[in-house]
């Protein structure tokens, strides 16, 4: 299908837009902004308030960036294989199956969790910076380091191999860039009840 304006997955747009998307959205919702945002004539700069830093980034009751590890916790929906247990082209836009150019958003099979277009179509920045080596250890909500020249994007794009859109599949792109094929979508922690 041909991709129209409404129905595109948002991309083009620099880490910090994405950011101050997630607060314009927490505002609207009546909810604590998890970024300090600053404009600068039509740019705007971001990062995470004092009181979210580190492990608090999850406390944060507004909307925000996933961090990679819940990225790739939603993207598996409890199934530990490349792809949802499914083949790539059944999930995911990728070079093979994409005719060149971002598709219209939710066509392919959702994971278990109802969740559409975690692989491929667009890669999405996560709030974390990149660190080439994460350790072999497990992690419980690990947050990545606190600064780096990176940020990491996560899911694979239209313009990729099928091998970028695996779960475990990482890039990188400096907060900075604007690119054709890096979208976001906004997370928020719920409340315990």
């Amino acid at each position: 299908g041909v991709c129209k304006e409404e129905t595109c997955p948002v991309e083009n747009l620099r880490w910090d837009e994405a950011a101050n998307y997630c607060n314009r959205l927490s505002l609207e919702k009546g909810l604590d902004a998890c970024y300090d945002c600053q404009s600068s004539g039509k740019t705007v700069f971001c990062q995470r308030r004092p009181q979210y830093l580190g492990s608090n980034f999850y406390t944060c009751p507004g909307y925000r960036l996933p961090t990679e590890a819940e990225f790739e916790y939603a993207y598996r929906a409890g199934d530990p294989g490349p792809y949802q247990g499914k083949s790539a082209s059944a999930i995911g836009w990728t070079k093979e199956n994409s005719n060149g150019g971002p598709q219209p958003v939710g066509q392919k099979a959702p994971n278990a969790w109802g969740l559409y277009d975690l692989s491929g179509n667009v890669s999405e920045w996560c709030q974390d910076w990149y660190k080439e080596d994460l350790g072999g250890a497990p992690q419980t909500d690990p947050g990545g380091p606190n600064s780096a020249s990176h940020r990491v994007t996560r899911g694979g794009s239209w313009s990729f191999p099928a091998a970028r859109a695996r779960a475990a599949s990482r890039l990188l792109s400096k907060q900075d860039n604007r690119l054709y094929d890096v979208g976001f979508r906004c997370v928020r922690t719920l409340p315990k009840s």
